[in-house]
């Protein structure tokens, strides 16, 4: 897989799952700092992501999807987790639907190698051990040897390592 493809997939997941995160839309310049985003290469990335699949509106980057779905999550009272009150495991049936729904939108594909298919898990962006949830806009699909090596570690914290 080309280094150019598994920047934009990472772009694009880290992108829509920062605004889900925060429920706002980003300007270029925090769509980078969002994604982490340090070389060329990978502002490049995030470049091409916001010009393919969202679209420039008063200074930012909206996607009508994505804002109908968080107004949908907004009225039936969905709020980011306290970190005070640390989230339970969910029931493992409600797991399996979880991971499924994951992998589907990530099409089966690691977030962080870009490799397809084989042994996924469903990764923690931000660890629960750290605070994270098991909301969607926290999760994403990763190979095994990616989910393992990156452990407990934020995503930032891995990729420094």
């Amino acid at each position: 897989m080309h280094a150019w493809y598994t920047k934009r997939g990472l772009s694009c997941t880290f992108l829509f799952n920062s605004y889900f995160h925060r429920e706002r839309f980003p300007t270029e310049q925090e769509a980078i700092e969002w994604t982490w985003a340090r070389s060329e290469a990978e502002i490049d990335a995030v470049r091409f992501v916001l010009s393919r699949f969202f679209e420039l509106r008063d200074g930012v980057y909206m996607q009508d999807r994505i804002e109908e779905e968080v107004g949908r999550w907004n009225a039936l009272g969905w709020r980011p987790h306290d970190p005070r009150n640390p989230p339970k495991r969910p029931p493992i049936d409600v797991w399996k639907q979880t991971r499924e729904r994951i992998f589907s939108r990530d099409d089966y594909t690691c977030t962080y190698c870009g490799k397809r298919g084989g042994e996924l898990e469903c990764d923690h962006i931000h660890p629960v051990a750290k605070g994270g949830t098991h909301e969607d806009s926290n999760l994403v699909t990763a190979c095994k040897p990616c989910s393992r090596d990156k452990g407990t570690k934020t995503v930032s914290e891995w990729r420094a390592a």
